[in-house]
């Protein structure tokens, strides 16, 4: 305890001499991996910190961790032993090259014991994976989250148990006076311990706060001494490669450098007035607000640079895409020669079969003056302007190429019409024909009114026929090469196939109309008799329950009987010819009401049950109610009046009349009313009896207060006394009181 509490006063203890610039800055970050996370790493950073460590953290673009330890702690006072070249001993320094590729872990005497057996360890399998794969932050995070885990578990060991001895009370006191003493002594050190681990907190929270404002400035130092050439870098390239740009690319990169350079101008202003205000971060008497205050300035001004930066970056990218591009330019010029050859050669040939390609050939032209403009733009070393021309060219051989296909296609598709409208011309003739056939099939068999809307069959068809007819010859002109009027024939055959679907279409009308009405001169019948027999069931059903039923719905089956009868008549009359749709349509129609006069009956019929039903529940339960009325009134005569008997006596008279109706609206009414008054009746009893069984108990109650009274009275005159007392007994108890100067660490690749 002693040894520890040694430590911590050393710790505590101001340096006696601190190095300036980034020697004591907890993060360092050269190689400018960090970025945005740099939040991450400092969190972990302050973690260990709080336990008492000096903590430094750096990052290098090049070289090894041991000579840059090595140079460090000869130039940082912060690193060593004021006045000794021996490592600090609360220090931690973990570093990473990110070209050399080594992890390097230093620390004091004071952690030698805790990190010596597993730093390498925590090195090689937490952080090298992760900086492997180029995230940095976490690679630190990790690995200093586990130092410090190391850290606080020496620090804070487990507490031993507590032995507890019991023995007797020592029956000489003269050692009292040196335990008090060591109490007071142990009290003093104890407050002393307080004390300065409070001191040591505060001062480790400053010195930690006073790390994030230096590490902020540092990071915001880096992008302000480097931004200033990679901007001045990129103007010089980006005027070199106007040339070989578009005109709109070219003024896209002007315009992000432009935004570039006034961040830039604007952050590094704020960082030269920051500078060189008082608010140093590398003075040592500042409060933790005001580190805080510089950390969140320089921090703001660290993300202007860095927004800057990715405007540089990606002014950087396009240039690099811009001369890739240019490389490939001859490669797209010769791409687009051959393919305005072998357009030239295609428009050639169709002009050589006679073709006419006027409007073709002249845009064949404009792709050929556009490849010219391409190849001198080229060969100038205008790059954008050929690039320009580039996009000329591909519209101009696009026009070329849609041109001949569309030609190709309209030729094929008109020289195929005549044959195509020719082939469907003589199948319709056939159909056509057909269907007069079956007109003639109808005609004679059915009455004209059926037949009325196919009447003009004959008339359209062979209008439309006659049409198609008269364009085949038309068509086959167009088509010609004499011709070439495609579009023409196309269009002619188009009107031609309209023609002759609406021919199909009066075809399969008569079809049609013949196939239903056979079918109803086939099902007329039948349905006749079917709706017959369904008046036969609804009259047996209404006869069944005709109590329940109103007549007027008999009187509708009549009147619609007598209209199958007259049907069945005209069926039977011997006519050559019938309109059979309408007969058939009649009969369904009567079919269909006398459903509904079926329907009607029978919700007649359940309405009329469903009366009955109530009706007899009525009747039960006034008979119930006049029977509990009748029993009580005769158990509790001297209560009951002599109308209740009258009335029970009339009541059942009552009920035996309603029993014997059929109104069932006059049952339900005249036994609700019985039940009412019968239930009336007992409550009146009912009331009559509590009253006078009330007025029996008052008597009762106050004859046996008078005899309580009386028995009271004649004890009078007699006393009796006593007393009673308590002791107790006093307990008594016992009471027992019982209280190395060298550098440690590596590098691991």
């Amino acid at each position: 305890m002693l040894s520890v509490l040694t430590f911590v006063v050393a710790a505590a203890i101001p340096l006696s001499a601190q190095s300036t610039g980034s020697c004591d800055a907890v993060i360092v970050d050269d190689a400018n991996v960090f970025g945005k996370d740099l939040g991450k790493v400092q969190a972990t950073a302050d973690s260990l910190q709080a336990l008492g460590a000096t903590v430094r953290i750096r990052t290098l673009r090049k070289g090894k961790t041991n000579p840059y330890y090595a140079a460090e702690k000869a130039r940082c006072d912060s690193w060593h032993v004021p006045g000794d070249t021996v490592t600090r001993g609360n220090l931690v320094a973990v570093m990473y090259s990110v070209d050399g590729g080594d992890v390097g872990v230093r620390y004091g005497a004071a952690w030698r014991a805790t990190l010596g057996p597993t730093w390498k360890d925590i090195a090689r399998n937490d952080m090298l994976p992760r900086f492997r794969d180029h995230d940095y932050a976490a690679g630190f995070a990790v690995g200093v989250s586990s130092l410090t885990r190391l850290v606080n578990a020496h620090l804070k060991p487990p507490a031993a148990p507590t032995t507890i001895i019991n023995q007797a009370p020592p029956a000489d006191l003269s050692g009292l006076w040196k335990v008090l003493g060591w109490i007071v002594v142990l009290g003093a050190l104890a407050l002393i311990a307080i004390l300065i681990r409070r001191f040591v907190q505060e001062r480790n929270e400053r010195r930690a706060a006073q790390g994030r404002a230096l590490t902020a400035r540092a990071s915001a130092s880096n992008l302000v001494n480097t931004l200033p050439g990679e901007l001045e870098d990129e103007k010089i390239l980006a005027t070199t490669m106007a040339k070989q740009m578009t005109e709109a690319d070219a003024l896209s990169l002007k315009k992000d450098l432009d935004k570039a350079s006034r961040a830039l101008t604007s952050a590094t202003t704020s960082y030269s007035s920051l500078s060189s205000s008082r608010n140093d971060p590398e003075k040592d008497s500042l409060s933790v607000a005001e580190y805080g205050s510089m950390e969140r300035s320089y921090q703001g001004i660290f993300n202007s640079l860095n927004d800057a930066k990715c405007l540089i970056d990606g002014v950087r990218t396009s240039i690099e895409n811009a001369k890739e591009r240019a490389k490939s330019a001859p490669d797209q010029l010769r791409a687009l020669q051959g393919r305005l050859a072998t357009l030239n050669q295609s428009v050639a040939s169709l002009k050589q079969r006679g073709f006419n390609i006027g409007g073709i050939e002249g845009q064949a032209a404009d792709a050929k003056t556009s490849v010219d403009a391409a190849e001198s733009a080229l060969g100038s070393g205008q790059v954008g302007e050929f690039f320009r021309q580039l996009d000329l060219v591909g519209k101009a051989l696009a026009a070329v190429e849609g041109g001949l296909n569309a030609l190709a296609a309209k030729q094929k598709a008109s020289a195929d019409a005549p044959q195509q409208v020719s082939s469907r011309l003589r199948l319709m003739e056939a159909e056509v024909a057909k269907g007069q056939a079956a007109l003639g099939r109808i005609s004679s068999d059915f009455v004209p009114t059926s037949w009325a809307s196919v009447r003009d069959y004959s008339v359209e068809t062979e209008k439309r026929l006659s049409k198609v007819r008269a364009y085949i010859p038309s068509i086959t002109a167009a088509a010609s090469m004499e011709g070439q009027r495609f579009d023409d024939a196309i269009s002619l055959s188009g009107e031609c196939m309209t023609l002759l679907d609406e021919t199909k279409s009066f075809v399969d009308a008569v079809f049609s109309l013949e196939k239903d009405l056979l079918q109803a001169k086939n099902d007329a019948p039948q349905e006749l008799t079917g709706a017959e027999t369904d008046i036969v069931k609804a009259r047996a059903y209404i006869k069944r329950y005709d109590g329940d039923i109103v007549d007027s719905l008999e009187k509708d089956l009549d009147k619609l009987s007598e209209g199958l009868a007259a049907i069945r008549q005209y069926l039977a009359g011997g006519k050559e010819k019938l309109d059979y749709l309408v007969t058939l349509g009649s009969v369904r129609a009567i079919q269909k009401t006398v459903n509904g006069i079926l329907d009607e009956a029978r919700k007649q019929h359940d309405a009329a049950e469903r009366k009955r039903e109530l009706a007899q529940s009525a009747l039960r339960d006034a008979q119930a109610a006049l029977a509990r009325t009748t029993s009580y009134a005769t158990s509790y005569r001297s209560y009951a009046g002599p109308g209740v008997f009258q009335y029970t006596s009339q009541a059942d008279q009552m009920l035996a009349q309603l029993a014997l109706m059929s109104d069932t609206d006059e049952i339900i009414r005249q036994a609700a009313i019985i039940q009412s008054t019968a239930d009336q009746h007992y409550a009146e009893v009912h009331e009559e009896r509590m009253e006078a069984e009330r007025v029996l108990a008052a008597a009762r109650a106050e004859r046996e207060e008078a005899e309580r009274l009386s028995v009271v009275s004649s004890r009078q005159g007699d006393d009796d006394g006593g007393s009673t007392g308590f002791g107790g007994s006093n307990n008594d108890g016992d009471s027992v009181d019982s209280s190395d100067n060298q550098d440690d660490g590596g590098s691991v690749e």
